[in-house]
């Protein structure tokens, strides 16, 4: 079995503590933390004792403080930070009981689909060699699967602009699976509630995990997103956890 999870944490270093136990109480072998703002060297061996995942690296945004960190039981070889994101991102090699597996724990940018478009590519291209690969982490991008809710605070209870799902297409096309999918959940929420603009939406699915075809076809996968009045006040967001056996 490789476990997986993701949890975009929202920067909130208060309740470390409480988050850490859910991470422990799901025993992931790979942890994506996205905005994990406080990251550097002393924090992250601190925090992969208490945990228990001896391996780690994290990418430090240069344009924000939404920095990413994953954390595991195999050691993460030929790392490569993401170059050009407005978050963070970085690119690992595992060597798993499934053979090396190339991992991508990332944060798309927040404002624009052309944006986020162009940074998955960047991703994609890096990954392109690889058998076995895995993308996780906050994507801020929609699924068809998803089905869009929204309120205007204005009043209008319609959603107004086009959706749009090119991020999402485009992993699909080349050939990578969604984990929520393939277990007929891809209509799960991962962001219960957030604010854009003049705009309320609930009910989102932002974050993540796309297993490529190789990895999982001959596989079952299991999915979870863990919402619980704990995770709903420690994040803007729910982790969410793989399980492939």
């Amino acid at each position: 079995m490789l476990n997986l999870m993701t949890y975009n944490i929202g920067g909130n270093k208060e309740h470390l503590s409480l988050i850490e136990e859910i991470v422990k109480a799901e025993k992931p072998d790979v942890l994506v933390l996205n905005e994990i703002s406080w990251i550097d060297d002393k924090s992250a061996v601190e925090m992969s004792s208490r945990i228990g995942l001896p391996y780690f690296c994290f990418s430090k945004s240069t344009k924000s403080i939404n920095h990413t960190a994953i954390f595991s039981t195999f050691s993460l070889d030929n790392r490569r930070h993401i170059t050009g994101l407005q978050n963070s991102g970085i690119i690992v090699m595992a060597k798993t009981k499934y053979g090396q597996i190339s991992i991508a724990g990332i944060h798309l940018a927040p404002n624009t689909e052309d944006t986020r478009l162009s940074e998955i590519k960047n991703v994609c291209s890096a990954q392109y060699n690889c058998e076995y690969k895995i993308i996780m982490g906050d994507l801020n991008s929609i699924s068809p699967e998803n089905q869009v809710k929204s309120n205007h605070l204005s009043g209008t209870s319609e959603f107004e602009e086009p959706v749009r799902y090119d991020v999402i297409g485009f992993i699909k096309n080349l050939g990578y699976r969604d984990a929520a999918v393939i277990a007929c959940k891809g209509h799960v929420a991962t962001v219960p509630y957030t604010v854009d603009g003049n705009v309320e939406y609930y009910d989102l699915r932002l974050d993540y995990v796309f297993l490529s075809g190789q990895l999982v076809d001959s596989r079952r996968v299991n999915y979870s997103v863990i919402a619980s009045k704990k995770t709903n006040r420690l994040s803007d967001h729910y982790p969410i956890v793989v399980r492939i056996n």
